[in-house]
């Protein structure tokens, strides 16, 4: 399956929410250092500091891991140890939409399905963060991508390599 085609684009196609009716909640502790970083306007893990002003991500070269860690979102959780949601969404909010513009289509690395797995649980447990816009057509873009993540997630984890699956 080339999941990039047109095809593939119509299998993902489909009723998305309106709302998410609750977040769970995280079962992991954020790590304050990285939340203060991103606060100052940095992405900073694994050693290495991006500043997140004008950011391009498909433009970041950083080691693989530094990459999962953030396109899977678990900055998320380190947000949330310094950010209230209506702070934190001031500076998440863009960020995400800087996110949908790049990788809103399939991306091998960014949908890769235990990065996009994870992406999906953070992306639900800290909503607030990524859905507190009165700006419809950002909530919609952000709800969209939840549903078609899913579907995404849904039709090819059975054909994802076990080194992925655990």
């Amino acid at each position: 399956m080339h999941y990039r085609s047109f095809l593939h684009g119509l299998r993902l196609r489909g009723r998305f929410p309106l709302k998410l009716l609750a977040a769970p909640a995280d079962l992991w502790v954020g790590e304050p250092l990285i939340g203060k970083a991103l606060v100052d306007g940095r992405f900073d893990y694994m050693g290495i500091a991006i500043n997140t002003n004008g950011i391009r991500f498909s433009a970041i070269h950083a080691p693989l891991g530094w990459l999962e860690w953030l396109h899977g979102f678990r900055w998320l959780r380190d947000a949330a140890t310094v950010l209230d949601h209506r702070r934190g969404a001031a500076i998440i909010e863009p960020l995400v939409q800087r996110w949908l513009d790049e990788y809103a289509r399939f991306d091998e690395l960014v949908w890769r399905p235990d990065i996009l797995g994870e992406r999906l649980i953070n992306w639900m447990t800290h909503a607030p963060f990524l859905l507190s816009s009165s700006d419809q057509v950002y909530r919609s873009a952000v709800l969209n991508t939840l549903a078609r993540s899913g579907r995404h997630l849904a039709q090819t984890v059975e054909k994802t390599p076990t080194v992925w699956r655990g």
